[in-house]
């Protein structure tokens, strides 16, 4: 009589990108500003109560993040060439979690609205097609954070500028799930001053 053995489940990981330069902003968008903390901290806290196994945060040495709770699972990296663009984040994240995750969240700091409840959706289709891309949609439009599986972890290191993942997105487009998220999900990204203007009046 055999014994059939269950696979564990596949362990995620999320590579938190928050080394941008800010430069449409003007400031440092991811440090503590007007709302009493910065976009990097804000998506960290969200993190770290979602069900990823580790977290990786790509930032620079002046944005200021507090491992919240001192929780183990955080990793922090100094991207020292962030003018590089995104895939210098990217590739160091990458190189963190490649030994042991089975797939990579790749979360943009500057998409503050993005909580655990969107993390674990995602996660949750992930665990369900472990070799496939899974990406979310508002109102059909694809947007971040993005799933990626370990066999695309190569082809992630080797990205140049602030390209990030979407030509590896377009190229295989029969290992993409994606999930429409609509109203529960307000992707707005905070990329200039009238951006943050308009973050602001969202959280009052």
């Amino acid at each position: 009589m055999s014994i059939r053995t269950q696979n564990p489940p596949p362990e995620i990981h999320a590579i938190i990108l928050a080394a941008g330069l800010s430069t449409r902003m003007g400031w440092n968008k991811l440090a503590p500003g007007p709302t009493g903390m910065g976009l990097a901290q804000r998506i960290l806290e969200q993190t770290v109560v979602a069900d990823f196994h580790t977290i990786h945060l790509v930032t620079r040495p002046w944005v200021n993040v507090t491992r919240t709770a001192s929780d183990e699972r955080v990793h922090i990296i100094m991207n020292p060439a962030p003018e590089q663009g995104m895939s210098s984040s990217i590739r160091l994240g990458v190189q963190s979690a490649q030994k042991s995750a089975d797939g990579a969240m790749i979360i943009l700091a500057d998409q503050p609205f993005q909580n655990a409840r969107i993390f674990d959706t995602l996660i949750a289709v992930f665990k369900n097609s472990p070799g496939c891309i899974v990406a979310p949609t508002v109102n059909g439009r694809r947007t971040h954070p993005v799933i990626f599986p370990k066999e695309f972890f190569a082809a992630l290191t080797a990205v140049l500028g602030d390209k990030g993942g979407r030509r590896i997105i377009a190229d295989n487009p029969r290992s993409l799930i994606l999930m429409e998220l609509g109203s529960l999900y307000d992707d707005m990204d905070v990329d200039s001053p009238e951006d943050f203007t308009s973050y602001i009046e969202k959280l009052k």
